[in-house]
């Protein structure tokens, strides 16, 4: 008899917190304001294309892993997003689920090559014009990516 009380009492508990957590919490708040989309331009494009395809960095990429790399810019306050390229281990690729997305200012197109890829994302880091972002498990995207520890002082956020 003790047990069934003890039982029922838990099942309560749980039923009242688990209310209280779904239609107590606050629900994102949505924006009725457009995102702007503009596509950097070509000589912007084959830049960046030039700069990942040629520089060491994307042969340490595994095989299965995928990097997007989004671009944005400012118009007053309002962020302008631009192109994203999905960058493997064979270059840039057109589809892919990304396991990491990096999102750089697009200041920073106009001095890069392929040289000079890693100084420019972590000068990008400093500055804080750029962000990593992952919705995978951590733990196994450090297994996955053993490849780019070398080149830590760029990638790092």
């Amino acid at each position: 008899m003790k047990k069934i009380i003890l039982i029922s009492i838990i099942c309560v508990v749980l039923l009242v917190s688990s209310f209280i957590f779904f239609y107590t919490t606050e629900k994102p708040k949505t924006s009725s304001k457009p995102i702007r989309v503009v596509p950097l331009e070509i000589s912007e494009k084959n830049k960046v294309i030039e700069a990942v395809e040629k520089n060491s960095l994307v042969e340490d990429i595994p095989s299965s892993g995928i990097i997007a790399i989004r671009f944005y810019s400012f118009q007053g306050e309002e962020r302008i997003w631009r192109d994203e390229f999905l960058i493997s281990k064979q270059g840039i690729v057109r589809e892919g689920d990304p396991d990491l997305n990096v999102y750089l200012h697009a200041k920073y197109i106009e001095e890069l090559t392929p040289e000079n890829l890693c100084e420019i994302l972590g000068k990008a880091n400093s500055e804080g014009d750029m962000s990593i972002q992952t919705n995978k498990n951590k733990i196994l995207l450090a297994a996955k990516f053993t490849g780019l520890l070398k080149h830590r002082d760029c990638l790092a956020a």
